[in-house]
Formats: C-alpha cells, sequence, structure tokens
C-alpha cells in the first residue's frame, strides 16, 4: 500500500511540473471553492434536463447578460447514426434531443478530419486542417493564426475550457486565448483517486482508454461556473467517453443489451484481431451497445452540467452549440475504431444549437455544413465582426430560413493525405497510392458500398467534383500564405508520459 501511495504521489508531483514548466501553453487560475450539494452531488439520469427545458420560462433571471454566455461542448467519437433526434432508436441522447427540440438540428453537418485534434482545431479556428497545419500529435498551430477565444477575450468575454482529451493538450495550441485552459484535472483526479473502470485501488497509467472522464470533467466545469457565471463567459467543453475502450459503467454498461451472455466486452476493439477481424454478429450487437451506453453516460454529464446553468438562472442566456467531433467504424468498411478513412460512419457528426432569445424553436435542416462554419456562426449571433481569413460561413441566415443553404461542397481529409468531397446527394474520395478515387451516390447508397467512379469515368458527375478539388486546394495554398510558420516554433517535443498516452489511443506506434 505504501509502494502504490509513493507512485500515486510521485505521479501527481511529475504531470504538475511538466504543466509548470515554462514551455507549457497552459493557463491556471480554476476554482478551488467546492460546489454546492445542490449542483455537485445529484444522481443524474440524463432526463433532468428535458424537464427542465420544459418549464424554462420560469427561469430566475438575476443572471441575464446584455450579450449571451456561449457553451461550446464537443463530444468525442459521435456518429450521428447513433443520435436520438437524429432516427436513432435507442434513447442514447435524451439531453441532446431536448436541445434539439428547443433550438436547431442539423442533420448533415460533416467533420473536417477522421480524428479528434485536427477536428476540434477546425471548430476553434474555421480553417481546415490543412491550412491550420495541427494535423499530427507533433504540431503545434503557428502563432498567426488567430482563434475563436481569442477573438471572444478580445470582445470582453472570460474564455474558459475544460478538455479531457490528450490530444487536445494546450500545447498544440488549443490553449490560445483562454484565461482557463484546463487539460490537467482530469488527470490529476484519476492518479490522485485511483478511479479506474478496472477497479479502485489500482496503479495509476496513462492508458485513457480505462478512465471514465466526464464525472471530472463536469466537476471541474461546476467549480468555475459556481463562482463565474454572472459575467460573460465562453466555456468550451469536450467529453471524451464514446471513445473506445467501450466499458460504461453500471447501469450502462448493460443498458442496451441486458440479455448478453457471451464473453466479449468493449476492451480492446482497436486491437487486432478486431481492427480487421469481424466477430460474429451477436458480439458485434453487443460492442455497438456498451458503444452505445458510453454515449448514455455522457449525456447524462451534459444534463448534469446544463442543470446548473438553470440553477444559476443563465442557460436561456446562453447559446449552446454541441458538435461530435468524428464517429467510429463498426466493420462497415472492414475495421474498427477511426482515423483511417473518410467514409461518413467516421465523418458525419450532430450539430445542434440552443438560444431562446435569437435561434429558432423545433428546426430541423438538411442542408450541408461542416464544422467549419460553428465559429462564424456564434460570431455572428453575437454581432461581432471581424476581418478574419476563415473558410467557414455563418448558419444564421440557413437557421432563420432566409436561404435554403450556404455550401454546394465541404471537405474532409486525413493526417496521410486522403481527401473527401462532399456534396449534398454525391461523394467522391481520393485515395493517395492505394485505392486511386471513389465515387458514390449518398441517394442510393448511404452507407458508401458501391464505388461507381470506374463505371462513371469521365462523366459530368465526377467533373465538377474534381473542378472542387482542384479549386479547394488552390484556395488552402492561398490562405495558407497567410500564416507564416516556423519549422522549430509550430512542432512540440513530446515527453515519455504524453507518448504513452498517445500509443494508448493508438495514434502512435
Amino acid at each position: 500500500m505504501m509502494q502504490y501511495s509513493n507512485r500515486v504521489i510521485l505521479s501527481v508531483l511529475l504531470i504538475w511540473l511538466v504543466h509548470l514548466w515554462p514551455s507549457s501553453s497552459v493557463v491556471y487560475g480554476r476554482s478551488e471553492d467546492t460546489v454546492s450539494s445542490e449542483t455537485g452531488g445529484q444522481s443524474f439520469t440524463g432526463d433532468g434536463f428535458a424537464i427542465a427545458l420544459d418549464a424554462h420560462e420560469e427561469q430566475s433571471t438575476s443572471g441575464a447578460h446584455k450579450r449571451p454566455n456561449v457553451l461550446l461542448i464537443g463530444v468525442e467519437t459521435l456518429r450521428v447514426d447513433h443520435v436520438g433526434h437524429l432516427g436513432y432508436a435507442r434513447n442514447t441522447t435524451p439531453t441532446l434531443d431536448a436541445i434539439a427540440k428547443e433550438g436547431v438540428a442539423f442533420s448533415k453537418t460533416m467533420a473536417t478530419a477522421n480524428w479528434t485534434m485536427p477536428a476540434v482545431m477546425s471548430v476553434l479556428t474555421s480553417l481546415y486542417p490543412e491550412v491550420h497545419g495541427t494535423n499530427n500529435y507533433d504540431k503545434k498551430l503557428s502563432e498567426s493564426v488567430p482563434t475563436f477565444a481569442e477573438v471572444l477575450r478580445e470582445n470582453g468575454y472570460k474564455t474558459v475550457a475544460f478538455v479531457s482529451n490528450p490530444t487536445l493538450d494546450g500545447r498544440h495550441g488549443f490553449s490560445r486565448g483562454f484565461e482557463l485552459y484546463d487539460d490537467f484535472s482530469v488527470w490529476l483526479d484519476f492518479i490522485g483517486m485511483g478511479k479506474y473502470v478496472a477497479g479502485n485501488n489500482t496503479v495509476p497509467n496513462p492508458d485513457v482508454h480505462q478512465t471514465l472522464t466526464s464525472e471530472p470533467l463536469t466537476r471541474s466545469a461546476l467549480r468555475w461556473l459556481e463562482r463565474n457565471y454572472q459575467e460573460p463567459f465562453f466555456m468550451f467543453m469536450f467529453y471524451f467517453d464514446p471513445h473506445y475502450d467501450y466499458i460504461p459503467p453500471p447501469p450502462f454498461d448493460t443498458l442496451f443489451d441486458p440479455d448478453y451472455d457471451g464473453s466479449i466486452d468493449g476492451r480492446g476493439i482497436v486491437e487486432e484481431p478486431r481492427k480487421s477481424n469481424r466477430p460474429p454478429q451477436r458480439d458485434l450487437d453487443h460492442i455497438i451497445a456498451l458503444y452505445d451506453g458510453e454515449i448514455r453516460y455522457t449525456d447524462t454529464y451534459i444534463s448534469k452540467l446544463l442543470d446548473a446553468f438553470t440553477k444559476f438562472g443563465i442557460l436561456d442566456q446562453t447559446l449552446v452549440v454541441i458538435f461530435g467531433d468524428h464517429g467510429d467504424e463498426f466493420y462497415e468498411h472492414g475495421k474498427t475504431a477511426h482515423a483511417h478513412t473518410l467514409y461518413n460512419e467516421l465523418i458525419h457528426i450532430p450539430l445542434v444549437l440552443r438560444w431562446p432569445s435569437g435561434i429558432p424553436k423545433g428546426r430541423h435542416i438538411d442542408a450541408l455544413v461542416s464544422q467549419v462554419d460553428i465559429m462564424p456562426t456564434i460570431f455572428d449571433y453575437l454581432g461581432i465582426q471581424h476581418q478574419l481569413a476563415i473558410q467557414g460561413r455563418s448558419l444564421k441566415n440557413l437557421i432563420e430560413g432566409r436561404v435554403s443553404g450556404v455550401h454546394e461542397y465541404v471537405f474532409a481529409g486525413d493526417s496521410n493525405g486522403k481527401c473527401a468531397i462532399i456534396g449534398n446527394q454525391k461523394k467522391m474520395l481520393l485515395n493517395h497510392g492505394v485505392g486511386g478515387k471513389e465515387f458514390y451516390d449518398l441517394s442510393n447508397d448511404s452507407r458508401e458500398q458501391n464505388n461507381i467512379y470506374q463505371t462513371l469515368d469521365s462523366s459530368p458527375l465526377v467533373a465538377p467534383f474534381e473542378r472542387q478539388l482542384k479549386e479547394w486546394s488552390s484556395k488552402n495554398k492561398e490562405l495558407t500564405a497567410q500564416f507564416p510558420r516556423d519549422s522549430d516554433s509550430d512542432q512540440i517535443q513530446l515527453d515519455e508520459y504524453r507518448l504513452k498516452q498517445l500509443r494508448a489511443l493508438g495514434y502512435v506506434q
């Protein structure tokens, strides 16, 4: 026991040293006040927020501001076809569904990348990964690229972020513009408390697959909120738990498949043989049920966070935006996990917005949009004028019914040079090297199982996509030239602890 305690103390000291070291970009300032039992000690089922919304007009207005707060919530590995209000049969997302009911839901939102780091940086810069350049674990955002948080801070907002995915480490540039960028509390909590899915008093390790992060993440945010809710703020939350391994806690581990009596569980899904060898259908169904359980578990903590906004009387004075960063594959194209293809199971994600003062209630929009549109949309609703070189477009006119669409095409890429050009009903994939080009008619083949590129050859259907790819690549080069980069300052050196985290995630071998 003494040896275990010493390891815990040493681990805590090491992490604090990493973040206090001068090269760290982490900003400190979190409140150490405890959250009152009224917000911190409740048990949430995921239905509390939906019930609160039905009576939202009765909220206190004591925290009202001339400008709305902004709450931006990212959910890791959230596929669009596993979300209730977008047609999924299981009750995985009651909180997101309630937001959609009270605001607007987009059913055709595309991620800019198939893994977290580049996709989230696109949200925070309104630039595609090919331009912002933060598309690998050793890359850092150029100092010349303005960020979402920087603009809001310049416009008088307090800026704070709470994240739990190691790829969103502040040193990559994610912390830019945030007065507090908390990418450390979750890991300090687990190292200090020994809270692993495998059980208490296990030896601390950096394998993020084996942890449940939503509780400490939300707790950290509630501490800050209780002290700062009376001033206009921008809060960015990023929930990690739907990421593999799929090991939700009770009762979520049996919620969607209570009768399973097999031997397989959600551990090791990214490893061989599961990465490429499809298990029997009954086992696969159970794996998917565990993934759904993790979504529902995460949804309960989003509910808890929003309930606190209701308690402080600021929910209706807050522009709430919730998005998925990317999806996961369950053998639709022969493998598991993500970061390897650009099929829709990896890049088709949900997006919902709610703000009673400015956003129509209960709208469902099936126009094509992208993650790069989130930032300019929020700026538009806040009335923030800017001259930023960005690639997204405001969705305000689309939301309010003045236009029927803002994009004819959107794009996605990966760190290996693959590219997707997505239209409203068609899609082309460009695979460098093996695979060549693929073309799909999504109206008849939504699962992208029938590549018709060779049969079309020089068809007029393909020509516009190839032209768009050429134009987009040219614009990317022009825009990239506006953001000078330094080969040394735009890279980060990874310590062994960080490398172990990335290996656990499958991003580093």
